[in-house]
């Protein structure tokens, strides 16, 4: 049944195979560029959309949609929407930076999006009391919307006390459909505008694990349809989640070769392996350290490397605690603001939780092909080799910015160090 399984999913997706070859469907512009997880790009895309003097040229048709549908604010007249004011990064007290802000009339609509980083010590808090604090129009009530993937609220050390006054909206539910309502609404006419349009709505899709595409729909209906079919299918996904947890492991234990000695860290989410850099410098107390970090999530078995500073507790420097000592942070931020321009800055990354990169190619929690390629030893080999230099040379920048002592580095773990590459640790 495992073989027939195959053999008719494999006749649909040729059959949309053909079509796709065709019509060029599979590409995505936000899923090539990898960008459709990135917090500030989605950001900038969501501000032109909802700016009436933004490039698309359809005035105040998306921002009224996004106002009735997602904010539920619909008593704004037409001639006030014309002349409001999108701004992403509002930067309110403190150096904080709402990540999307809307001006119209006498409301101020502040907007936090949440993709993959996390909160900030009392960060909602502080945005939604400027929001009040802004707010032109006495005795209205006033909200801060949380936008993330599915919708879910911020941490209690965020919000500090906020429920109500808190609005979750989901790029799941409410982004996606409002942007098929912009496509309504938008000319058959106006086609460079409808693409993109198109390809963001598939791309939440995709990262939020929402199957509606003809294929993946038609698949569905194949296995569901049939009880023998659905036990095959529910044996070919055990042994592929089999096949993730073992590369995951394999992966991990390739990395571990060649990295210089460092330590394991008890970890309730995983395995964790940490090298400290001790501080040289006159920024910070000799007692803070960089770290570099390897990560492997036993639940989604996803596997990240970064980059974090602790202090002489051995505590992790970072704002959404509210154990930073602040001057020392903002010291930081100042020289390394720009180690990832093309990330949403490496000051609000950092604040954060630090530095982290999800591999890039192979996807762990949704298995693709680049994940299980990772069985074979070559291909793995390669991969850990060009993550290494990537490390590197990031450990290089920090090194240059903030005054580590970054050499000698460690020996590696295994013999293999006499055959790798020169440009892995030394």
């Amino acid at each position: 049944m495992i073989n027939t399984l195959l053999e008719d999913v494999s006749k649909i997706s040729g059959k949309y195979d053909s079509q796709y070859q065709a019509s060029g469907s599979r590409f995505n512009f936000f899923e090539a560029g990898g960008i459709e997880r990135k917090e500030a790009v989605v950001c900038r895309f969501l501000r032109e959309l909802l700016d009436p003097k933004g490039s698309h040229s359809q005035g105040i048709t998306y921002l009224k949609l996004f106002l009735r549908d997602i904010l539920k604010i619909e008593e704004i007249p037409d001639e006030d929407i014309s002349i409001a004011e999108v701004i992403n990064e509002y930067t309110i007290d403190g150096n904080r930076r709402i990540d999307i802000a809307i001006r119209i009339s006498s409301y101020f609509i502040p907007i936090e999006v949440k993709i993959d980083a996390g909160d900030q010590y009392e960060q909602v808090r502080d945005y939604y009391d400027y929001a009040v604090k802004r707010s032109r129009k006495t005795g209205d009530k006033i909200n801060l919307f949380y936008l993330t993937l599915y919708g879910t609220s911020p941490s209690p050390e965020s919000a500090k006390g906020l429920t109500k006054e808190i609005v979750n909206i989901s790029f799941a539910e409410h982004i996606r459909k409002w942007l098929y309502s912009c496509l309504e609404k938008t000319p058959e006419k106006a086609y460079d505008l409808r693409v993109p349009l198109c390809q963001f709505a598939k791309s939440i899709q995709k990262i939020t694990n929402i199957w509606e595409e003809p294929e993946s729909m038609e698949i569905m209906e194949y296995i569901t349809a049939n009880k023998e079919i659905r036990e095959a299918a529910i044996k070919i996904k055990d042994a592929v989640e089999s096949a993730k947890r073992l590369i995951a492991r394999e992966l991990y234990e390739s990395f571990m070769k060649v990295l210089p000695d460092g330590n394991d860290v008890p970890w309730g989410g995983g395995l964790l392996f940490e090298i400290q850099y001790p501080v040289d410098n006159s920024v910070l107390c000799d007692n803070y350290k960089l770290c570099f970090i390897l990560h492997q999530d036993t639940t989604s078995e996803n596997i990240s490397y970064g980059f974090i500073i602790k202090n002489g507790k051995n505590e992790q420097v970072r704002a959404n605690n509210g154990t930073v000592d602040r001057p020392v942070l903002e010291e930081l931020l100042k020289k390394c603001r720009n180690i990832f321009p093309h990330e949403k800055g490496f000051g609000e990354k950092f604040e954060e939780y630090g530095i982290w990169k999800k591999l890039p190619g192979p996807n762990f929690m949704n298995v693709n092909n680049a994940c299980l390629e990772l069985h074979d030893d070559d291909v793995r080999k390669r991969f850990v080799e060009e993550s290494i230099r990537e490390i590197n040379a990031v450990l290089d920048e920090y090194g240059e910015r903030l005054g580590f002592r970054l050499k000698p580095r460690a020996e590696p773990h295994s013999s293999a160090a006499s055959t790798q590459d020169p440009s892995l640790p030394q």
